[in-house]
C-alpha cells in the first residue's frame, strides 16, 4: 500500500511538472525556445564599409521582412576583399 502511494505521488509530480512546462511555453514565458511564426526565412551576410560581415536569419511573411535574428556568425575581411556575390544576391529580400 505504501509503495502504491509513493508511486502515485511520483507520477503526479511528473505530470504536474510536464503541464507546468507546457503552460509556460504557451503563456510566453518559454519564448526562448519557441520559433517565430513566418512563411519563410533565409540567412544573409550583411557587410559594412569596413568589410565586417555578420550573418542574420531573416524572417518573411507575404514578401515583407517581419524580423531578423543575428546568428552569432561574424567575420572581418581584409581591405582588399571583394564580395563575390552578384548584385541580386547582395540585395536579396523577401
Amino acid at each position: 500500500m505504501k509503495k502504491l502511494i509513493i508511486f502515485s505521488l511520483i507520477i503526479l509530480l511528473i505530470l504536474t511538472g510536464f503541464l507546468a512546462f507546457i503552460s509556460s511555453i504557451n503563456s510566453g514565458l518559454g519564448n526562448y525556445i519557441s520559433v517565430p511564426e513566418h512563411t519563410s526565412s533565409y540567412t544573409k551576410a550583411l557587410c559594412n564599409s569596413t568589410r565586417y560581415c555578420q550573418d542574420y536569419e531573416i524572417f518573411c511573411e507575404n514578401k515583407n521582412i517581419i524580423g531578423m535574428r543575428f546568428t552569432s556568425a561574424a567575420i572581418q575581411f581584409s581591405s582588399d576583399w571583394q564580395d563575390p556575390r552578384n548584385e541580386d544576391l547582395k540585395k536579396l529580400s523577401c
